[in-house]
């Protein structure tokens, strides 16, 4: 079992994909993060020491093996606090007690869908946040912790 666990946001650069038709969301999501993830040596289902799950505005908590149809649906201040309960509740039931440490990477009107932490995630985790002073920051230093974590070279 991995004692991290990463939760991504969306991305609103999605791959291209026929109208109706279901992607895992890993392969749909093609934003900066996504693709600074696959260029660090990470390989879904594969690695042994980091969990992956999707804040989606559309879909809530995903798995990155679910199946969806692409959209176009933007993270509001309303949005997340509309699926909140639902986040929440999911994020409680599938992690409860996995996890040494979990990650946030998003910007705050996500984490809107998230709090109060403590809803969801036990005391003994360790919460971190991938920061930087633009986007440019965050996607260089989200890559060297995945990079950390899964034991390949910084």
């Amino acid at each position: 079992m991995a004692e991290n666990l990463l939760i991504l946001a969306c991305s609103a650069t999605k791959a291209k994909v026929p109208e109706g038709r279901k992607v895992p969301a890993w392969g749909l999501y093609d934003g900066l993060f996504y693709r600074a993830i696959k260029k660090s040596g990470f390989r879904l289902g594969t690695e042994s020491r980091l969990d992956l799950l999707i804040l989606s505005a559309k879909y809530g908590i995903l798995s990155p093996f679910r199946c969806i149809e692409t959209y176009n649906e933007k993270m509001t201040r309303a949005r997340a606090i509309e699926i909140r309960p639902v986040v929440v509740e999911s994020l409680r039931v599938s992690i409860w007690g996995r996890y040494k440490r979990v990650i946030l990477c998003m910007g705050q009107v996500y984490k809107l869908a998230l709090i109060p932490y403590s809803e969801w995630c036990p005391s003994i985790y360790r919460i971190e946040e991938i920061k930087g002073k633009g986007i440019g920051y965050m996607v260089s230093n989200l890559k060297k912790t995945v990079e950390k974590i899964i034991g390949k070279a910084v």
